[in-house]
């Protein structure tokens, strides 16, 4: 039996894709693997949001190759957003590449795998139609559900619409069975993804919205935890933020604000809410949901952000106290807006980044502090020799904490009660409670 290794590369989105991808591949009877070793045919799906995303892609490609001639692997083929977002030249850049498939072409690896095409992309204004079968690849009682593809906001400084193509969400019935199918092999926390989740189902052949679609959700035996993420602030209305009252769904707000100053976010093509606004928002959530979690995305060294705009940022952070915070450092994305205004050195941008890292260090560590004694609820990922390793329902799979869990009787997937007994800035330790 043909084997292919899998490398899968930046956000939970890709991960979808890839999933679907190596669905195909073992409805044709390949075997699948993770990783590069012990594989005739390795499937690599990038990323090219940033610079940074970019380079990994690059060299995870350039290492392939060298396995490619060391008679380690038959076959190479690179997916996703970096030969959607290059075309064709990239078959010059790496010419040791068999195949390459742009965005929304999942359906078509297994021609890309048997040598049937060389290269395909998707017109980025052309659609997917309903979510394709997926073999899953995480944990096996966690998965994300995407329930939109694409973007339509103008962001200055984004290519995910030139990537991934406009907005279009899929139809509620389809993710409600993709849920069930999820549920019913062990899936007990559901992860909505979407490039903007608050708007999802408003253009819909048969319209709905985010409140109906936790409604539904919610309703499937065996999902536990529904956790939303991407909730672009743009949208948040008194009906959107009423989803969170649902029951199952978890109070954790994943909403990327990325400035507070008026003329940066101005800039940034995202005028609205302003830094006012932002921050009645924040205070409208904390006081509207018991527990809530805010976790938020910044960036820093955008074209244009002076000293003054700086200081407001860190100010805001510090009087934020997120729960959750991702800075980055601003990416100059050729064929975007920001691209050609007067630009931030990186000296001064790698400052004002490790600043707000700092600050945000010491936030988590008095943020978690004030949990010791507490009792959480916890989702198990991992049993060790002694100890257990979980997420609180803080914690997002790989981008936020763990909780270290003492105690028996302990299995994968389990949902324990758990005493906080440590902590540091980014992760808990406790004990198991009760039953």
């Amino acid at each position: 039996m043909t084997r292919v290794g899998l490398i899968s590369l930046g956000c939970p989105k890709a991960l979808v894709d890839s999933e679907q991808m190596m669905a195909s591949l073992a409805k044709e009877g390949y075997e699948i693997v993770l990783g590069d070793q012990d594989c005739d045919i390795l499937f690599i799906n990038t990323c090219s949001f940033i610079g940074d995303a970019r380079e990994e892609s690059e060299q995870t490609i350039k290492n392939a190759i060298k396995l490619k001639k060391a008679g380690k692997i038959k076959r190479i083929v690179v997916t996703g957003c970096l030969p959607q977002l290059v075309g064709e030249q990239i078959k010059e850049r790496y010419k040791g590449i068999d195949a390459f498939l742009g965005t929304g072409k999942n359906d078509l690896a297994a021609l890309a795998a048997n040598g049937s095409l060389a290269f395909e992309r998707s017109a980025v204004h052309a659609p997917q139609g309903s979510p394709l079968p997926r073999l899953q690849l995480t944990l096996p009682h966690v998965a994300y559900l995407r329930v939109a593809e694409g973007c339509s906001h103008k962001c200055s400084f984004c290519t995910i619409p030139s990537i991934r193509g406009p907005y279009h969400s899929f139809e509620l019935k389809d993710l409600v069975l993709e849920a069930r199918a999820l549920a019913s092999i062990g899936v007990k926390e559901i992860i909505v993804i979407a490039q903007d989740t608050s708007i999802v189902g408003l253009d819909a052949k048969d319209p709905y919205d985010l409140k109906k679609l936790m409604e539904e959700l919610s309703q499937i035996g065996g999902i536990e935890w529904i956790r939303v993420m991407y909730l672009n602030p743009m949208h948040l209305t008194e009906n959107v933020l009423s989803a969170f009252n649902v029951k199952k769904v978890l109070p954790y707000f994943d909403i990327p604000f990325q400035h507070i100053s008026d003329k940066i976010l101005s800039a940034m093509g995202r005028p609205s809410p302003g830094g006012d606004d932002i921050r009645l928002l924040i205070k409208t959530i904390r006081g509207s949901f018991k527990n809530a979690i805010l976790r938020s995305s910044i960036i820093v060294g955008f074209p244009g952000e002076d000293r003054q705009d700086f200081d407001e940022l860190v100010s805001f952070v510090r009087e934020t106290m997120f729960d959750r915070l991702g800075v980055f450092r601003y990416s100059p994305e050729e064929n975007t807006l920001s691209y050609k205004m007067k630009q931030v050195s990186s000296r001064v941008a790698n400052y004002r980044w490790n600043t707000l890292m700092a600050l945000q260090s010491e936030i988590s560590l008095e943020n978690n502090s004030r949990l010791k004694g507490q009792i959480l609820s916890v989702i198990i990922d991992g049993i060790g020799k002694d100890t257990a390793i979980g997420r609180s329902m803080a914690d997002a799979p790989e981008i936020d904490g763990t909780v270290s869990v003492k105690g028996a009787n302990i299995k994968r997937g389990d949902i324990v009660n758990v005493k906080v007994n440590s902590f540091s800035p980014y992760d808990l330790g406790g004990v198991k409670v009760g039953h």
